[in-house]
């Protein structure tokens, strides 16, 4: 009878466990999944903990002495240690990261309490809610670390795999269930199995190590689940895992009851079945982690438009229906490959690389190009902070962006460039860069949505760590060698110019860096506040269907006319090394004559103030910016701002600009190393009190190489050099058997050096006491053309 009890019971027990897990699963998105489940563990453990023991007790007590010896306060105490442990598993990498004082003090403040909880249970003794004295025995605390590792593997599984056949396959939560019965049967038909082994052998322990081999089997065979895996495969690694537990979970209990007095046989089934479930809740957490840390480069891959926090929170069961119908299968592949990742793989090392570049635009794609070919044998990895490679070309999104240089030579020297016109829009150059990175395999090489938020340098380990976050969640790399190539332009904070009056404005203040996708300007008055490269770009462009565009300056800026295709420029570059060739176009087209309307006084329009070359050429292919003056509703003005109003803007000579939109192309906010303060064994090195050496690496900062390109011509034959220039230094290291490298600075009078950029321009001259340092003289330099470059 009592054989046939604990049949029924454990056919019971067994639709409990599971069905619970599975109901957590399948109800519960998985950023919210800690806390249901951490539930279910402590529920399970303090109705079972104190159950009657095995034994009717012989001496009656009253109701009152009964009450009075439970244990109210040792409840108290361990409730909310595991309500403060549960709360930082949920929190920890969803709400906030796990280094956060927030998940690190509830974890300490769990652990403590448990640890008081123990305490409290010594003191109590006989009487406490965990007698202390089950753990005395040896075979006690095998079986529990082993009950609490065994469920740890096979629970986190349990747990996920309603979530990927309603995520990934698509069933609903009906089907679910029916297709996790493999599972749930094999464990009931191995329990019977076990029961009739150990009581015809006597022995246990065969059985329990063969199961738990068993569950590592069939949790790795699951592990290799995807969209194209047969119902058959499904149905067998099932029943692998499945008989696993049926051999393991009733044993582990048998063996703790076998182990202990016969009055302590219910608290003993407590601890084994509790340590059971808390594995599970624990390693379900982690395993969270994995999948929201991993889910941001998944979803790059197959469906780059999609927020990992929208597969994050929300349930398995509404996935298909959250996102839109054309983005399904890429989620479902994002997904897939994700909690592939995240269900039975663990990163045990922290990563580490030869070296980290910081940045997936040109300049990035261009490095990593040259570290693939020229040092094979080398790791390395590139850490990009937006969901799409690009840099510049993907950020910017104003009307009309483009290269203001000729592609032949903003482009990479390794991969031509194809199409007729030599300058091109930003998607041309964003495409360009994306085929370009993947022809050459580098793609695969590119950490998407990873933001660097620390670097430091530990002279014990000759090892760059960089902090990483990762939509949200830290992470760390290391690395002996760091490449920045996050250009200088802070893409998250523009520049701050003081416009006098524009909080009087009643129409919309548009900034290029932020440009509003849904901002109309067909048949509005728009005034653009500026004279570089953007404003330069954005007239032509805006023009067409603006009602009217004034370009305001404060000083005039050079401007050149180039071709938008030229072959007798590509001629010229076929023949002559590239460098050459740059100079002799250049050349070509300095002395060429614009073209203006007679209405437009060019001496007080385009007659700088500064010298050719102090600040960037502003290239217009064709004439377009000249072109676009010739039109009635267009027009340039020279003049300072005297204050905006509520329709427009009133110049110091008292001329009214009326405008339905201001644009302030007054330029960016500039910073170096991404605006990071790195760590060199433990000390803050400022940048802005660093010496450049040869434009690359700064004083006092080792194994590191900022990648700043040439700012008077092409930037990309600037970052080239500079690339080559560190993996000669590398190459030379290696040879001397050197694992670091720092310039040092010999120069005395700080006060005679100068910014690294000298440039007039206002956002640079902002930015002035913020920059690395030069002098001038080699190598303290900042050389902008590769034949000298290569000379100096």
């Amino acid at each position: 009878m009592l054989i046939v009890a604990r049949a029924i019971s454990g056919i019971g027990g067994s639709g409990i466990i599971n069905g619970s897990s599975t109901i957590v699963a399948v109800t519960v998105p998985i950023a919210k999944s800690n806390l249901p489940l951490g539930g279910l563990v402590v529920l399970l453990f303090v109705f079972v903990v104190r159950l009657p023991v095995t034994r009717l007790s012989e001496k009656k007590t009253s109701l009152l002495d009964r009450v009075l010896d439970l244990d109210f306060i040792g409840f108290v105490i361990f409730a909310a240690a595991s309500v403060m442990f549960l709360i930082g598993l949920q929190w920890g990498g969803t709400k906030y990261p796990w280094n956060s004082p927030s998940v690190i003090g509830l974890m300490c403040g769990g652990m403590l309490a448990f640890g008081a909880a123990g305490l409290w249970f010594v003191y109590k003794g006989e009487s406490a809610l965990l007698p202390p004295r089950l753990l005395r025995s040896r075979v006690s605390i095998v079986i529990t670390i082993t009950s609490f590792l065994q469920s740890g593997g096979s629970v986190s599984s349990l747990f996920w795999l309603p979530v990927w056949f309603q995520a990934i396959r698509g069933v609903n939560a009906l089907q679910s269930g029916v297709m996790l019965l493999p599972i749930i049967l094999s464990q009931l038909f191995a329990s019977v199995v076990c029961g009739a082994l150990v009581q015809k052998t006597g022995y246990y322990l065969p059985e329990v190590v063969g199961g738990n081999a068993l569950v590592a089997i069939g949790a790795g065979l699951t592990s290799t689940f995807s969209l194209a895996t047969s119902d058959g495969e499904i149905i067998g690694y099932q029943i692998l895992m499945g008989a696993g537990r049926g051999f393991v979970l009733q044993l582990l209990v048998l063996a703790m009851q076998a182990n202990v007095p016969r009055e302590d046989a219910s608290i003993a089934s407590a601890y084994a079945m509790f340590s059971q479930l808390l594995g599970g809740a624990i390693f379900s957490a982690v395993a969270k982690t994995i999948f929201t840390s991993s889910i941001g480069t998944a979803l790059y891959k197959f469906a780059a438009d999609i927020d990992p926090s929208l597969l994050i929170n929300t349930g398995a069961t509404e996935i298909t229906k959250a996102i839109p119908s054309s983005q399904v299968k890429g989620a479902l592949l994002a997904a897939d490959k994700a909690q592939k990742g995240q269900l039975f793989k663990l990163r045990a090392e922290m990563e580490q690389y030869d070296f980290i570049i910081i940045g997936a635009g040109l300049s990035g794609v261009n490095a990593a190009y040259r570290l693939k070919t020229q040092l094979p044998d080398c790791s390395y990895t590139i850490l990009e902070a937006r969901h799409e490679i690009g840099g510049t070309w993907s950020f910017f999104k104003f009307p009309g962006i483009r290269s203001d240089s000729d592609l032949t030579l903003f482009g990479f020297p390794w991969r031509p460039w194809i199409h007729d016109a030599d300058m091109a829009g930003a998607h041309l150059i964003k495409e360009y860069i994306d085929d370009a990175a993947r022809a050459e395999g580098i793609d695969k090489k590119i950490q998407l949505r990873h933001r660097v938020a620390g670097l430091s340098w530990s002279s014990a380990e000759q090892l760059w760590t960089v902090a990483v976050s990762v939509d949200g969640i830290a992470k760390e790399c290391k690395a002996k060698f760091l490449i920045a190539c996050s250009g200088y332009y802070d893409y998250a904070n523009p520049l701050k110019t003081e416009v006098p009056g524009i909080e009087n404005f009643k129409g919309t203040v548009a900034h290029p860096q932020f440009w509003p996708e849904d901002l109309d300007y067909a048949n509005k008055k728009v005034v653009i506040i500026g004279s570089g490269a953007t404003a330069i770009t954005m007239v032509p462009a805006m023009v067409e269907t603006a009602g009217h565009v004034t370009m305001l300056q404060r000083s005039p800026s050079y401007v050149v006319s180039l071709p938008l295709s030229d072959p007798a420029g590509k001629w010229i570059r076929k023949i002559f090394p590239e460098g050459v060739a740059h100079l002799l176009n250049w050349w070509r087209y300095a002395g060429m004559k614009k073209e203006l309307p007679p209405d437009i006084d060019v001496g007080v329009h385009f007659n700088p103030k500064y010298d050719l070359f102090d600040q960037r050429l502003g290239l217009c292919p064709d004439g377009d910016f000249f072109r676009a003056l010739h039109r009635d509703n267009c027009d340039i003005v020279t003049d300072h701002i005297e204050t905006v109003i509520e329709d427009g803007i009133i110049t110091k000579s008292r001329k009214k600009l009326d405008a339905d939109i201001i644009v302030t192309a007054t330029g960016l906010h500039v910073h170096i190393l991404g605006g990071i303060t790195p760590i060199v064994d433990g000390k803050p090195v400022n940048v802005a009190s660093c010496y450049t050496w040869r434009g690359v690496m700064l004083t006092g900062i080792p194994n590191a190489g900022a990648i700043i390109g040439y700012t008077i011509t092409s930037w990309t034959l600037g970052a080239d050099s500079s690339i080559k220039l560190l993996i000669k230094i590398w190459k030379h290291m290696k040879k001397i058997g050197a694992t670091s490298v720092m310039p040092v600075n010999a120069q005395s009078d700080f006060a005679l050096s100068r910014p690294v950029v000298e440039h007039s321009s206002t956002y640079f001259v902002k930015a002035r006491d913020t920059l690395p340092r030069i002098t001038g003289t080699s190598p303290v330099s900042l050389i902008q053309h590769p034949i000298l470059f290569s000379v100096f």
